[in-house]
């Protein structure tokens, strides 16, 4: 990891487009950037190019690893190959690949967990400019399906956990995936009707190994053409396929020149979702960087916590004491390895051991993190840097860096990204006020070229400036830095009229201890608000009878107690709650991939007990 630039960002001058529209604030970007945002890196303005240079550079350093499997049934320790043994494997596979019929511009989808066979796949297409289509199981049982036909894929390559969903939706195919590679065991029964379909199966290593390098021409990619098209759900409605191109991918990377260096990725086990089986695989990893989302990092403190309510009280108020002058000595500036002197070996060596003992920094993104979860990452593990973007940025678009003036933003924007805000009346946001605040809209080289054959949606993401509208609300701070503070399209009016933005209050009802997850609910035909909570252990365990009015009443309490202290108004509090014993996930369809709330599924889940729960408010309003 290397030091970045300058940590403001300045803004421009108001362009001519922008002074017809006082709802608009002036440009923003930073300072690091140069007069043209940057489209290319170290030279290079592909994704083929870039890794060809790396191997170039640094031959023998490792890059893909992996865990074998020993004999046992255990996982093994960690095995790499090197950037060029990863160049002489892709360009196998690309020669396989060329010889089965796969031809540039044609589509390879890979209906996977994320493996040493995703990036090979990846690095292969780059060589004879093939475009890789993601398949995630997450996006609902019609994915497969709707992926396939919409992208009109030529090559598909499925892990064995996920073969028999494949095979099943085989029938529906209307397009002519010819081949299909299948990576472990396999599945015989899912195999047969994939060739019994007509589509020719091999097993990945068998159809690499078939192969020399030599065999294929390579087809370099143009900037402008595709490298990936990048299904994404939100919360409604088919999965939009975001086009990236290989001048976006790049773009992104230059934007962060002065963030990231070159480095090689250790990936998990199939059953990565396992948080006890992760944290296994980080510990014998022992990475420098621990990039996760926010659902991670909340479970790496719930453990810690839950451990210390079981130990002495004299373990629990050292470490509370050593907790509490670290995190105040950080909050007034001091130098982490400085504030954590005397206390990270003898009081937070454990815990930083369950990252592996080496983690440098740690990345957080896809979802808002909770203060309390930075300050704990911060104190306990290593200096935390939250990131915003979306597909249609190609990721990170803003990163924050470790320090105390950045704590609990999104940082600057990095130096392929420039953006404004745009008013939201109707919520008071004011983009063109002392302290803008409005919707984020975003610009710049590394901006998705489109939806794939949906240029209307397209056009009604993008205005005429060129500017994607996130939907996200934001301000920017005196350091430049932004800050998520609502969700444009999550926002209803209670009947009184007042506007309720439910992010922003599930994000400030979620620093209760007795929170583990929660969706608020309201609507223009109540007058208050009820919420649906997954307790955390410690709450559940003190009230095992979550149907109770005492677990009930007690949860409204906790719940209180977080208005009060968030300084949240009287129509903001919640009056009813339902608790829920099982997680939002994305296979109870209640998160997205992004872990967002699926908010229409929420509803349709949980519409009884709210209406049993709104009929039993009146009644006791009406009693009294």
């Amino acid at each position: 990891m290397t030091a970045v630039g300058p940590l403001t960002v300045r803004l421009s001058e108001p362009t001519p487009a922008t002074e017809g529209h006082p709802s608009r604030s002036g440009i923003y970007r930073n300072k690091a950037s140069a007069e043209e945002l940057p489209t290319t890196y170290n030279g290079c303005s592909t994704l083929y190019e870039l890794f060809n240079k790396s191997v170039e550079e640094n031959p023998t350093n490792k890059c893909l690893g992996w865990r074998p499997t020993k004999e046992d049934g255990s996982a093994g320790p960690y095995e790499f190959i090197t950037f060029k043994e990863t160049q002489a494997r892709a360009r196998q596979l690309a020669a396989a690949l060329t010889k089965a019929g796969f031809k540039p511009k044609d589509k390879l989808g890979i209906y996977s967990a994320n493996n040493v066979e995703w990036m090979l796949a990846i690095r292969a297409c780059d060589v004879v400019s093939g475009i890789i289509v993601p398949i995630y199981d997450s996006l609902g049982e019609s994915a497969v399906e709707y992926i396939v036909n919409h992208s009109e894929l030529s090559v598909a390559v499925v892990d064995s956990a996920n073969l028999a969903k494949f095979a099943k939706a085989v029938p529906q195919f209307k397009t002519k995936v010819h081949t299909l590679l299948y990576i472990g065991s396999g599945d015989e029964a899912a195999l047969k009707v994939c060739r019994d379909a007509g589509i020719a199966v091999h097993a990945f290593t068998d159809f690499v190994g078939g192969s020399t390098g030599e065999e294929v021409t390579p087809v370099p990619p143009k900037p402008d053409d595709l490298a990936c098209i990048m299904y994404t759900s939100g919360t409604t409605g088919t999965p939009k396929g975001v086009m990236a191109t290989h001048r976006n991918y790049v773009s992104g990377i230059a934007g962060a020149r002065n963030l990231l260096v070159q480095a090689g990725i250790g990936f998990s086990g199939e059953d990565c979702g396992n948080v006890k089986l992760l944290m296994d695989d980080v510990a014998a990893l022992r990475p420098t960087l621990f990039i996760a989302v926010p659902r991670i990092l909340e479970r790496v403190e719930d453990g810690v916590r839950g451990k210390l309510r079981k130990a002495g009280a004299v373990s629990r108020a050292l470490f509370n004491a050593a907790f509490n002058y670290k995190l105040f000595l950080l909050k007034q500036g001091v130098p982490f390895g400085v504030a954590g002197a005397g206390v990270d070996q003898i009081v937070f060596g454990k815990v930083k051991q369950a990252l592996g003992g080496r983690v440098r920094f740690i990345v957080s993104g896809g979802a808002p993190l909770a203060p309390h979860v930075e300050d704990f990452c911060n104190v306990c593990m290593a200096p935390l840097m939250q990131g915003y973007g979306l597909t249609e940025t190609t990721a990170a678009s803003f990163i924050m860096l470790p320090t105390p003036k950045m704590a609990y933003t999104l940082g600057p924007p990095l130096s392929a990204t420039e953006f404004r805000l745009e008013s939201v009346p109707e919520l008071k946001y004011d983009a063109s006020g002392p302290t803008p605040k409005g919707e984020i809209c975003i610009r710049g080289p590394m901006l998705f070229a489109g939806y794939y054959k949906d240029e209307e949606r397209t056009k009604a993401e993008m205005d005429e400036d060129g500017f994607f509208h996130t939907g996200d609300i934001g301000t920017v701070n005196e350091q430049g830095c932004l800050k998520i503070i609502d969700r444009k399209k999550n926002i209803f009016k209670l009947a009184q009229g007042e506007y309720i933005a439910v992010e922003f209050l599930e994000q400030q009802y979620s620093s209760s201890d007795a929170v583990e997850q929660i969706w608020v609910y309201g609507s223009p035909h109540e007058s208050v608000l009820v919420a649906v909570v997954v307790p955390k252990k410690a709450f559940a365990d003190k009230h095992s009878d979550l149907g109770s009015k005492e677990a009930q009443q007690a949860m409204l309490a906790e719940l209180a107690a977080a208005q009060k202290a968030k300084k949240l108004k009287g129509f903001e509090a919640i009056k009813g709650v339902i608790l829920f014993d099982e997680h939002f996930t994305i296979e109870n369809d209640l998160m997205t991939p992004s872990m967002k709330l699926k908010r229409p599924q929420l509803q349709q889940r949980f519409q009884p007990q709210i209406d049993a729960l709104y009929r039993e408010l009146k009644a006791a309003q009406a009693a009294r």
